[in-house]
């Protein structure tokens, strides 16, 4: 299953995950999340998850909240009306991979850059305090 956040702010922050290594095969959570089940196999969940978390899906999301400032939810209806392509699963797979390796590139650069930062920062006070 592919569990997708309804509530602000997580929403708009992309929270959501595939249910993995579940004890049992079986999990509980919150029921502020909207639960996405593959029912065949020309869907790989990993595809979905990427294009839920895409810009354009939450901002059109969004435009379909309901309920209170602050506690405003995704309804249901979003998701069943939403249109999502599905090329050959082979492709689905394929971008999904390759999402998840950017993602890890993304990841480590940005810890290269928090410790070229720190460096720079060391090597800037040694500098000046000497």
């Amino acid at each position: 299953d592919l569990i997708w956040a309804r509530i602000t702010p997580c929403m708009q922050n992309g929270k959501s995950a595939i249910a993995t290594n579940l004890l049992n095969g079986f999990a509980c959570g919150s029921t502020e999340y909207h639960v996405i089940r593959k029912r065949t196999n020309n869907i790989e969940l990993k595809f979905i998850h990427s294009v839920l978390r895409m810009k354009i899906v939450l901002h059109s999301a969004m435009k379909h909240f309901t309920g209170s400032a602050g506690q405003q939810r995704v309804p249901k209806i979003f998701l069943e009306n939403l249109l999502i392509p599905l090329p050959p699963l082979k492709l689905q797979n394929e971008i999904a991979n390759t999402i998840e390796k950017m993602k890890a590139k993304m990841k480590s650069l940005r810890q290269q850059a928090d410790e070229n930062r720190e460096i720079a920062i060391e090597e800037f006070e040694k500098e000046i305090f000497q």
